[in-house]
């Protein structure tokens, strides 16, 4: 019980510090992740990764950060984990966003999006939807851009009508990736 306490807290220590010290939130989000996959809590463990792999990235080390994820797609496509890979999808597709690679980000959100729909995981479906929209905005796609917003606000809607308001993603004109509390 103990060290399921210590790696909640390391997990949201990761989070609150990963803006203002990548180098320490990427040591913390690892302590975290491998005491979660110590206990046997993956999901845990890989929410984790996505806040290291968010200071990674803050730290300017983006291929590691694609080799964390591109590991954990594949760990998660071995153990026939769909949410773990539509988790990693998302997150890969976070990280294309961030390097500019809006067709690839695209993509990749478009896949997460569907493994989220078949789940029936609305929150996550939107999450997905929300890339989609910023990634068809970004790449001037007129036609598709509505069509993936109002995808993304059916979803969000859904979630709200189920007591859960907390989606989002900032979004001012460039992406930004960011964390948020559960």
């Amino acid at each position: 019980m103990a060290s399921l306490i210590k790696a909640q807290a390391l997990l949201k220590e990761a989070k609150d510090i990963v803006d203002d010290d990548a180098k320490k939130a990427l040591a913390v989000a690892k302590e975290s992740e491998k005491l979660f996959r110590k206990l046997g809590d993956v999901g845990s463990a890989r929410e984790a990764l996505r806040i290291a792999v968010g200071a990674t990235l803050a730290k300017g080390n983006v291929e590691d950060a694609l080799q964390m994820v591109s590991s954990e797609i594949s760990a998660a496509r071995s153990s026939g984990d769909d949410a773990g890979i539509g988790l990693m999808l998302l997150t890969s597709s976070e990280v294309e966003m961030y390097q500019d690679n809006r067709e690839k980000a695209l993509h990749v959100a478009q896949e997460a999006r569907q493994i989220f729909k078949k789940l029936n995981d609305s929150k996550m479906e939107a999450r997905a939807a929300r890339l989609e929209c910023i990634a068809h905005h970004l790449l001037d796609d007129a036609i598709n851009a509505p069509l993936a917003a109002e995808a993304a606000k059916k979803t969000r809607r859904n979630r709200w009508r189920q007591g859960d308001s907390s989606i989002g993603l900032a979004h001012d004109g460039d992406y930004s990736i960011g964390y948020q509390s559960e």
